[in-house]
């Protein structure tokens, strides 16, 4: 259910996919009403909106998912094994589990040595869906002076020439 109310939250139209699916008319009709984003997440935060997830949730699911520029392949050399287990329906935890001490020993050089490994072969994963490498990176600062402390978080993109780019920044107080 949680799954179709985010599809929802990121779809362009306004039609609720039934049964938990929700858009205007149901964010309209809180306490403290608000619209349907209709276009992709630029906060993992914007999770705590979408219907369905309240803290608790939020904070169980927020440390595997991000907010980042569609599509981005997950990069099966530094995935945890919780990530691991959603690129195919054939991947169980301890598959996962032992995909990631696999890679610790051997990182995949390649998305197909990772598909064409025996141990991950019949999960059937496609190979445009994983990378071998990171193209996004956050980096989180925070500095402390005396009783004061200010934060910085940056989404930084490596591109394939020139310069990494700043994609975006939140600052504030922790």
């Amino acid at each position: 259910s949680l799954a179709v109310a985010v599809a929802d939250w990121l779809d362009p139209d306004i039609n609720a996919t039934p049964p938990d699916g929700a858009e205007d008319e149901y964010y309209a009709g809180l306490e403290h009403p608000y619209r349907t984003a209709n276009r992709t997440m630029t906060s993992v935060s914007e999770l705590r909106l979408v219907k369905g997830f309240d803290e608790k949730t939020y904070q169980k699911i927020a440390p595997f998912v991000t907010a980042l520029p569609p599509p981005t392949p997950i990069n099966v050399n530094t995935a945890p094994a919780e990530v691991m287990a959603t690129l195919s329906n054939n991947i169980d935890a301890e598959l996962a589990i032992a995909i990631v001490k696999l890679r610790q020993e051997n990182p995949f050089k390649t998305p197909q040595d990772f598909t064409t490994h025996p141990l991950i072969l019949a999960a059937q994963v496609n190979a445009e869906d994983i990378a071998v490498a990171s193209q996004y990176f956050e980096v989180n600062i925070e500095t402390r002076i005396g009783y004061g402390r200010a934060a910085l978080s940056s989404l930084i993109m490596r591109a394939d020439q020139g310069d990494p780019k700043v994609i975006r920044r939140a600052q504030g107080l922790n």
